[in-house]
C-alpha cells in the first residue's frame, strides 16, 4: 500500500464487517483509509488510529454473534417442523387405529 491506497468492502448490512482491531491494520499497512458498504464497529477506536472510515450503517453486531443468531433460528425452525411433523403422525395413526 502506498499511502493512497483505499479499501473498498461490498460487505453485509446489519453486521459489523470493519472494526477497529482492522482499522489499526489498515493504517499499520499504509492505506489511506476505507469506504464500507455494510456495518462497521469501533468507531471510536477507529478515529483515535487516524484511520478515516465512510460506511452505510454503525452497528455492534459482530460477525460470530450473527451467525450464532442464525444458527439459532435456523434451529429452532427444524425443530417446531420435527415437532408438528411427528404430532401429525400421532394423530393419524390414532384415527388410523393403527
Amino acid at each position: 500500500m502506498t499511502g493512497c491506497d483505499v479499501l473498498v468492502i461490498d460487505g453485509v448490512p446489519n453486521i459489523s464487517n470493519m472494526g477497529g482491531n482492522s482499522a489499526q491494520t489498515g493504517k499499520r499497512q499504509g492505506e489511506a483509509g476505507a469506504i464500507v458498504q455494510g456495518g462497521i464497529r469501533d468507531v471510536p477506536h477507529q478515529r483515535s488510529v487516524g484511520y478515516p472510515i465512510w460506511a452505510s450503517d454503525i452497528t455492534p453486531v459482530t460477525g460470530p454473534a450473527r451467525m450464532l443468531a442464525v444458527t439459532e433460528a435456523i434451529a429452532g425452525t427444524f425443530y417446531v417442523a420435527i415437532l408438528i411433523s411427528r404430532l401429525v403422525a400421532i394423530h393419524s395413526s390414532r384415527r388410523t387405529g393403527q
